[in-house]
């Protein structure tokens, strides 16, 4: 009886010991399990282990890893957010007072809180100005004015001189530059949890890897934040381009509707005013060249007169040479 019970109390024991062992890991397989390789964690993040404040990817969405919501970014539709118009115009000015309208465009920029991006003004060089090459002066500028004021800016060129053409053009940029910002979010994002993960990496290999991705992910920050500046700035400043040309008649845009006789009427008029044009061009032409004229008149002088000269000494020899034939004796013999 005695020896039934102390083989029961050992198998009870022995039970125990066995059910305390399965319950129970050793240091080092704790340690092997809670272990996770680098590349694992940079390749699959979503299966690293994170503590109560990290977060993790999946399907374009940040989720925590305590919580399990997607508290932070979401892709969201773009109707969420306020559009990003680039607006752009294009437009040609005529004057005939050329200083006044140059002056006219630095207060009008002036005026709008605007600036001048690039401005060029050219002149005529004299010989085009000897044959009455039009426009005489040239000025291009490239105006930057707020968005709200962009419309205002247009109706004022006719302060500038004669509008005679304006165009202009939007360009909608809202998914391109909320699409570039969250990839930006994207890429902070992932710049914090690589920065966490160096300060837990135990091999050079490792932190090595780290440093690598993390150059990359901050060169893709650097290029989408330079992205979206330059698109913000189009987005509040809009961009007018201007060319302002000096002329001697002022183009007429929008023409009033005339009669057939004065349609007639008008037309003998041009033809006068053409011909008066033309008089005093010619007669402008023929001052200017008068140096060359003369010049060409000297020379054709001295060419004449060294013809005459030409022409008399031949006929002189010739008399003399036909005179010294009739002096001659005559020959009886021959006769």
């Amino acid at each position: 009886m005695k020896k039934k019970i102390a083989l029961l109390i050992s198998l009870i024991l022995i039970s125990a010991f066995i059910a305390s062992c399965g319950a129970s890991t050793s240091p080092m397989d704790a340690k092997n399990g809670a272990s996770y390789s680098m590349n694992e964690a940079y390749d699959n993040p979503a299966e690293a282990p994170m503590a109560e404040d990290d977060f993790y990817f999946d399907d374009g969405a940040v989720y925590n890893a305590a919580k399990g919501s997607s508290s932070l970014i979401t892709k969201t539709s773009n109707t969420d957010f306020a559009e990003k118009m680039i607006y752009s115009a294009s437009a040609t000015v005529e004057t005939t007072d050329f200083e006044k309208s140059v002056e006219a465009v630095y207060e009008l920029v002036e005026s709008y809180g605007g600036f001048l991006e690039s401005s060029y003004i050219t002149g005529q060089r004299l010989r085009s100005q000897w044959e009455n090459y039009a426009p005489t002066r040239t000025a291009s500028f490239t105006i930057r004015v707020p968005a709200d004021s962009f419309t205002s800016v247009k109706s004022a060129l006719s302060g500038v001189g004669n509008v005679v053409d304006v165009r202009d053009w939007a360009e909608n940029i809202t998914a391109q530059y909320y699409d570039t910002q969250s990839r930006l979010d994207t890429y902070r994002l992932e710049q914090e949890r690589v920065m966490a993960m160096m300060e837990k990496a135990e091999t050079v290999s490792d932190m090595l890897e780290l440093e690598s991705r993390l150059s990359d992910i901050r060169y893709q920050i650097e290029s989408l934040e330079s992205t979206l500046r330059n698109w913000q700035r189009q987005v509040d400043y809009s961009t007018v381009n201007l060319t302002v040309e000096e002329v001697q008649r002022l183009t007429v845009v929008e023409p009033e509707k005339r009669s057939y006789w004065q349609r007639v009427g008008d037309g003998f008029m041009q033809s006068i005013e053409d011909i008066g044009y033309n008089l005093s061009e010619f007669f402008i032409d023929f001052v200017a060249a008068i140096p060359v004229l003369v010049i060409l008149a000297v020379l054709i002088l001295a060419a004449v007169v060294i013809i005459r000269i030409f022409i008399k000494r031949s006929r002189a020899k010739k008399m003399r040479k036909f005179a010294e034939q009739q002096a001659a004796p005559v020959n009886k013999d021959s006769v």
